[in-house]
């Protein structure tokens, strides 16, 4: 069973790591067991950070990387013209919706809730929030029976959160939001019919797997 599900589990373990550091290091903070190089750490600019902002913002970079990934499955299986990728998409998604929570989590250990209303990048955060975290706990067979075919449409919201991730992020002047628009970009325009069909029906012999 191992065997037959190993890249289900690879997965999974390597998008649980930076939830596992995250447990560890507020785990060992809260025990008073982290050294002090460790409760403090360098961002991008080379600020010594504390414990809770320092993962407030690796939090952050980690749900816009797992969005990012999450909405490329599709575009990848379209370029591709197998569909086995699709098959993680949830779990990616789940991922999402669990890092969107923890890096609302830190900053409100960090600063106050009604702080994210002084500036236009924290809103835009804010609302990519509010989108994500509807759409992690409707993630499940209960949901979809029970709103049926609005289920897709409403999980289509997913790429409004993207986008306003990416906009958080260029409005910060922080990470890569270039490339996570650069890469959105290039799905979104795989996304229109006229260029999946030519892309799934006009391919020639460089599809990497048989379509499910």
């Amino acid at each position: 069973m191992l065997k037959k599900n190993r890249i289900w589990l690879t997965v999974i373990i390597l998008s649980a790591l930076p939830l596992v550091y995250s447990s560890i290091s507020v785990l060992g903070s809260l025990l008073g067991s982290v050294p002090e190089d460790v409760t403090t750490g360098l961002i991008n600019t080379g600020e010594s950070l504390p414990l809770w902002e320092r993962l407030h913002q690796q939090t952050g970079q980690w749900a816009i990387q797992m969005i990012v990934i999450t909405l490329s499955c599709t575009p990848i299986s379209i370029l591709s013209g197998s569909n086995r990728i699709l098959r993680y998409k949830k779990v990616f998604g789940i991922y999402v919706f669990i890092y969107t929570i923890l890096h609302l989590s830190f900053y409100m250990a960090h600063y106050s809730f009604f702080e994210i209303f002084r500036e236009m990048d924290l809103i835009v955060a804010l609302i990519a929030a509010v989108i994500i975290i509807p759409l992690g706990l409707t993630s499940n067979k209960l949901s979809k029976r029970l709103l049926k075919q609005n289920w897709k449409k409403f999980h289509e919201f997913a790429y409004a959160a993207a986008i306003a991730a990416v906009l958080h992020v260029a409005l910060l002047g922080k990470g890569l939001w270039l490339t996570y628009a650069v890469i959105l970009s290039i799905g979104f325009i795989l996304r229109i019919p006229a260029v999946e069909y030519f892309f799934r029906k006009g391919r020639t012999n460089y599809s990497i797997g048989p379509t499910l």
